[in-house]
């Protein structure tokens, strides 16, 4: 599972906040044993979920390539 992450930072002196960072972790569920062990697939089912479901299967693909898998 990709998880994205969004750092933000408040500037007083404009009174506004601010986009610090951009990230995305990866998390794998593991078994009593500490292995990996599938999970239920998620479907998504709003436009945005869609988006970024698709966004997430497109920078897996571009990391495996990378990776030569």
């Amino acid at each position: 599972m990709e998880i994205g992450i969004r750092v933000t930072a408040f500037d007083p002196y404009k009174s506004k906040m601010k986009r610090v960072c951009t990230a995305y972790a990866t998390f794998v569920a593991i078994d009593e044993k500490g292995k990996p062990t599938p999970v239920e697939p998620f479907e998504p089912i709003t436009e945005d979920e869609k988006r970024r479901f698709f966004q997430g299967e497109a920078r897996r693909a571009r990391r495996m390539k990378r990776l030569g898998r």
